[in-house]
């Protein structure tokens, strides 16, 4: 769960739309692109957290070298 809140943060989004609850809410499939990534996250969910926690840290710092800019 620490992950899942830590890539939202990451992502400016809600946990609920990386699990595509708010499309389902409302009776639409998630678009291509988000599927794509719930299917990278349940793969990086099966990481170990040492990798785990090097990925997380290699995607804040992609994010805040492009918030920077």
């Amino acid at each position: 769960m620490r992950m899942l809140s830590r890539f939202a943060d990451a992502l400016s989004v809600s946990t609920d739309e990386i699990l595509g609850r708010d499309h389902h809410a409302v009776g639409k499939a998630p678009p291509p692109a988000d599927r794509r990534f719930q299917r990278r996250l349940q793969l990086v969910k099966s990481l170990p957290k040492r990798d785990q926690d090097a990925l997380l840290r290699t995607m804040d710092a992609f994010l805040a070298a492009r918030k920077a800019s």
